[in-house]
C-alpha cells in the first residue's frame, strides 16, 4: 500500500510538473477554433487569439468577460500571457514577440509562454529569414519538448524551419518530424495541412492524395488544400477528378491567386487549345503579371494554327519573356517564329516584288527587241 501510495504521489508530481499551468495543454490542442469550446481556462486564450487574428472586438469582449469571471484559475504564467493578449493590438506581431521574450526570461519553466514565443518568433523567422532566428526556433523547440514532451506545436514549428530554411534545413527530418506526430495527432489541422503540403512538395503524389482524403472527413475546406489535391490527382493522370477538384473550386472561392491558379489548371488539364486558351485567359484576368501563363497561352495559340496565329503568339511570348525571362525554350520559340516570319516575309513581299520587277524587264527587252526588228525592216525596205 505505501507503494503504491508512493507511486501515485510520484505520478501526481509529473502531472503538475507538466502541466503547471491551467493553459498548457494549448501545445496539445493546437487548434484555435477547439480553444473556445474547451475549458474555460482555454477559451479564454481562445478568443483572445481570433480576436489577435481578426480584429472582432465581440471576441475580446468576451475573452475579458470569462477571465475577470474565472481569474482564480490561473497561473502566475497563464496571467501573464493573457495580458498579453488583451493588450495587443490585432496581427500585431512585434510587440508581442517583445513580450512574450521578457516574459521568458522571467518564467523561463513555462510552457505556455515557450509556446507563444516560438509562435512569434516563426512570424518573425518568416519576414526576415535569418539564420540565427531560424536556429533559435529549433533550439526553443526542443526546449518545450523537455518540458512538455513531444507535442504538435513543438513539432509543426521544428518542421517548417526544418522545411524552408536553405542553410539549417533538412527536408527528410523534417517530414518525418510531421510524419511522427501526425501518428499521435491525426485530428489536427495544422498538422494535417502542413502533412499535405510537404507530401505534394515532395512529389508523394499518392500521399497528398490520400492524407487529403482525411481532411474532407474532418469536414475542412481551404483553397489551397483542394488545389493541391486537384494538382495531386493530375500528377497521377487522374484527370477527371483533377477536373471536378478544379471545377468546384471556381464556384467556390473568390480569391484571385486561387482561381489564376485553378484556371491554369483546368487549361492544363483542357484536351483541345481552343479549351486551353479560353482558360489560360481566365488565368490572367486573376494574374495578369504571371509569365508562365502567358507562355502557355503563346504555345496554345501556336498549336491551335501556327501559321493563321504566328504575329500574336509572337507578341503574347515576347510579353511572356519580359515577366519571366528565365524561359529558354520560349526564347527558342521566339527565334523560330523570327524566322519564319523573315521566310513569310520573302514569300509574301519579296518575291512577288522581285517578279514584278524582273517581269518588267522582261517587257523591257521584249519591246526594245521588237523595236529593233522593225527599225531594221524598214531599212530593209529603204
Amino acid at each position: 500500500m505505501k507503494k503504491l501510495t508512493v507511486a501515485f504521489f510520484l505520478v501526481f508530481l509529473t502531472v503538475i510538473a507538466v502541466f503547471a499551468s491551467s493553459l498548457d495543454r494549448y501545445v496539445f490542442v493546437f487548434d484555435d477554433e477547439k480553444l473556445v469550446s474547451d475549458s474555460k481556462e482555454l477559451s479564454v486564450l481562445g478568443f483572445y487569439l481570433k480576436y489577435w487574428k481578426s480584429g472582432y472586438e465581440e471576441y475580446k469582449s468576451t475573452a475579458n468577460t470569462i477571465f475577470s469571471e474565472n481569474m482564480d484559475l490561473f497561473f502566475p504564467d497563464d496571467t501573464a500571457v493573457l495580458d498579453i493578449f488583451s493588450s495587443i493590438n490585432p496581427q500585431e506581431f512585434l510587440s508581442p514577440g517583445k513580450k512574450f521574450r521578457s516574459a521568458k526570461e522571467t518564467y523561463p519553466q513555462s510552457i505556455i509562454i515557450n509556446a507563444f514565443f516560438i509562435e512569434f518568433l516563426y512570424s518573425d523567422w518568416e519576414r526576415s529569414g535569418e539564420i540565427q532566428v531560424g536556429q533559435e526556433i529549433i533550439d526553443s523547440c526542443n526546449n518545450l519538448e523537455q518540458l512538455a514532451g513531444t507535442n504538435p506545436l513543438s513539432s509543426f514549428y521544428k518542421a517548417k524551419v526544418l522545411w524552408k530554411s536553405k542553410v539549417i534545413g533538412d527536408s527528410s527530418q523534417a517530414i518525418q518530424i510531421i510524419k511522427d506526430i501526425y501518428t499521435e495527432y491525426s485530428d489536427n489541422i495544422k498538422i494535417l495541412y502542413e502533412y499535405i503540403v510537404m507530401s505534394y512538395q515532395n512529389e508523394d503524389y499518392k500521399k497528398a492524395t490520400d492524407l487529403y482524403e482525411n481532411y474532407i472527413k474532418l469536414g475542412e475546406s481551404a483553397d489551397e488544400i483542394h488545389l493541391i489535391a486537384a494538382k495531386s490527382y493530375l500528377n497521377l493522370e487522374n484527370k477527371d477528378k483533377a477536373r471536378e477538384l478544379a471545377s468546384s473550386i471556381t464556384k467556390s472561392s473568390g480569391r484571385k491567386n486561387i482561381l489564376a491558379s485553378t484556371y491554369e489548371l483546368l487549361g492544363d488539364i483542357a484536351q483541345t487549345n481552343v479549351q486551353k486558351i479560353n482558360y489560360y485567359k481566365l488565368s490572367l484576368e486573376y494574374d495578369e503579371k504571371n509569365g508562365l501563363i502567358w507562355s502557355k497561352l503563346g504555345v496554345s495559340y501556336l498549336q491551335e494554327d501556327r501559321k493563321e496565329n504566328a504575329q500574336l503568339a509572337r507578341v503574347i511570348l515576347n510579353k511572356a519573356l519580359s515577366l519571366y525571362p528565365n524561359q529558354p525554350e520560349i526564347r527558342a520559340e521566339l527565334d523560330n517564329l523570327q524566322r519564319d516570319i523573315k521566310i513569310k516575309g520573302v514569300m509574301v513581299y519579296i518575291l512577288p516584288l522581285l517578279g514584278i520587277v524582273i517581269g518588267g524587264i522582261t517587257v523591257m527587252i521584249v519591246l526594245e527587241k521588237r523595236k529593233k526588228n522593225k527599225e531594221y525592216e524598214e531599212m530593209l525596205k529603204k
